[in-house]
């Protein structure tokens, strides 16, 4: 997330509808004072010319004095909530800022579409920082952009709105959403068969060698129940074993959409790869490549527990652009050049083999050629997604709309800083983005 654009911050003020009720009330006093010679009169306009005029000028002495920096998480995901973090300081040594409030507008860059988020600080003494956090959820993987940051004040009286804007413009990416994996995941991929949908569970013995025991997790076998430590400890304990193969996988997300109703299949899909990415259900000798088959093909390859290869993954997920005939023939030529060993393979698609088998029978005939070199699983998430993924088909939160992020409904001061304004918080593991 890097910062693209940033300008001179540029201070604005427009009298609020009691300001502009002042400055009529008051002309008009000054006018009929003058007019009719009641000192009255004039002395009413010259309290509400006063007031107009303390308002402008400790309004602007206020925010000439603030610096608000801004800072992004390191990775969003769609619908997920995101915290955005402010940091305000205080620059000057004897005036306090009152009733300060920070807007921040995000745009997504594919559509337009705008937000706002909105999050105040009631008091900011002389010198002091405070650091405040608005939540904002993501509806669509995808980018987006923040890029005016204002901060507000309508101190002391409320009869003019003071805004500093500050032009930071930042890019996000929003990595598509993530879903909970069923903990036979890997075994499934273990024992796919060519060109079938793995959706069976491993038979036989559990493969690789006992080195513990461990308390039972919903979906562990019976079989692996150790009972003499069961009755001793008075719960449940299942024996562990090392796996011994590691996962050389090469996960392929056919982003196909043929008609708008397929769109939430489309994105289901594309989550399914990225969870795949990035599960916590990983070994150290785990490789994947990911092969992204859109309006045009790319591939990314790393050690799949290695953060900084997740992340372009994923990313590579986020830019993913869903067509009615994805580009498989630049996607496998790709694959092909770069000769990347790889002893399994997993297709994710809306639909089915046989149906891309009518449409693509040059690619698809060069797809089966991994029953040869390794495992071949296809996947189509119509069909199968509900064995793959531990949250039934019909309680998934559908994330097919379009929407733009919207602000929280309450905006609250970050969980590090004190409740007091003047506490001082530095977010951790976040990026600058100034």
């Amino acid at each position: 997330m890097e910062t693209q654009l940033e300008n001179q911050p540029r201070l604005t003020q427009r009298l609020t509808r009691l300001g502009s009720h002042c400055f009529f009330i008051g002309a008009f006093a000054m006018l009929g004072g003058a007019m009719r010679g009641f000192n009255l009169l004039l002395v009413l306009a010259g309290l509400m010319v006063g007031a107009l005029m303390m308002q402008w000028r400790l309004s602007r002495r206020t925010l000439e004095s603030i610096d608000a920096d801004r800072f992004l998480p390191n990775e969003i995901f769609a619908g997920q909530k995101s915290h955005l973090r402010y940091r305000l300081k205080n620059r000057s040594g004897w005036l306090s800022a009152w009733m300060l409030r920070v807007e921040d507008t995000l745009e997504s860059i594919s559509d337009g579409t705008s937000a706002s988020l909105s999050v105040g600080a009631p008091i900011l003494e002389p010198g002091s920082e405070v650091s405040l956090s608005a939540d904002a959820q993501f509806k669509r993987r995808g980018r987006y952009r923040v890029t005016k940051l204002r901060v507000i004040t309508h101190f002391p009286f409320s009869l003019s709105t003071s805004t500093i804007t500050k032009h930071k413009e930042t890019a996000i990416v929003v990595y598509p959403s993530i879903l909970p994996l069923v903990r036979s995941w890997r075994n499934k991929i273990m024992n796919a068969g060519s060109g079938r949908s793995a959706n069976h569970n491993q038979r036989g013995p559990v493969q690789g060698d006992f080195y513990g025991l461990r308390e039972w997790k919903n979906g562990d076998s019976v079989r692996w129940i150790h009972w003499r430590t069961s009755a001793r400890v008075g719960e449940p304990t299942v024996r562990q074993f090392e796996q011994e193969k590691s996962l050389s996988l090469c996960v392929a997300v056919d982003a196909c959409l043929r008609q708008p109703s397929d769109d939430e299949s489309t994105e289901l899909a594309i989550s399914f790869g990225a969870s795949l990415c990035c599960t916590d259900d990983l070994i150290p000798t785990d490789q994947s490549t990911l092969l992204c088959v859109g309006s045009k093909a790319q591939l990314v390859s790393g050690q799949i527990n290695v953060r900084p290869a997740i992340r372009n993954m994923l990313e590579a997920l986020a830019d993913i652009e869903a067509v009615s005939t994805p580009d498989w023939e630049a996607a496998l030529a790709q694959l092909n050049l770069q000769r990347i060993p790889m002893k399994q393979m997993l297709v994710v698609s809306v639909r089915s083999f046989q149906e891309f088998q009518a449409e693509h029978p040059t690619e698809a005939s060069k797809l089966r050629e991994w029953s040869r070199r390794g495992r071949f699983s296809w996947v189509n998430v119509k069909t199968d997604l509900q064995d793959w993924i531990d949250t039934p088909r019909d309680k998934l939160q559908s994330i097919d709309s379009l929407e733009s992020p919207k602000q929280s409904e309450q905006a609250s001061i970050h969980p590090d800083a004190t409740n007091s304004p003047t506490g001082q918080t530095q977010p951790e593991e976040v990026v600058h983005g100034s």
